[in-house]
């Protein structure tokens, strides 16, 4: 059964999210032929194609948007369980959605730390980076 590296995985969605290889290289800081190896090394073992290339540009195609998905939901789980980390570290007040069900929530409720609005307006501002960067990576048309 093939299996896929995370840093596969992570090259995959920077490319989808930045709509080039280039551009996704600069994004998480390899070159632009490790990524493109990457994802070629995921279409390969998968025996799928992720993107249409269009001159120096790429297009997600359908398994690759419901891959896309996934990934994006891999790596916003990733970087809420370090907001979590961080938040821990500096007594913020945290939660932690797991697969839109349950929530962990640490602390006792709004004001049960000094920096509990702070934790709050820091995990608005990164969903709204979060949608953003998802309407960015959504096919036209």
């Amino acid at each position: 059964m093939p299996s896929s590296s995370s840093a596969e995985l992570r090259a995959f969605d920077a490319a989808a999210r930045a709509g080039s290889m280039s551009a996704a290289a600069r994004q998480i800081g390899l070159r632009q032929p490790t990524v493109s190896a990457h994802i070629a090394s995921l279409e390969r073992s998968f025996g799928v194609e992720l993107f249409h290339r269009v001159g120096g540009r790429i297009e997600l195609t359908g398994f690759g948007v419901l891959l896309q998905e996934a990934t994006g939901r891999m790596f916003r789980g990733e970087e809420q369980a370090q907001a979590l980390l961080l938040g821990a570290r500096h007594k913020y007040e945290s939660v932690l959605a797991i697969g839109g069900g349950r929530t962990l929530q640490r602390g006792a409720g709004a004001g049960a730390f000094p920096c509990a609005a702070a934790a709050r307006e820091d995990r608005r501002r990164h969903r709204r980076l979060a949608d953003r960067r998802a309407a960015r990576a959504r096919p036209a048309g």
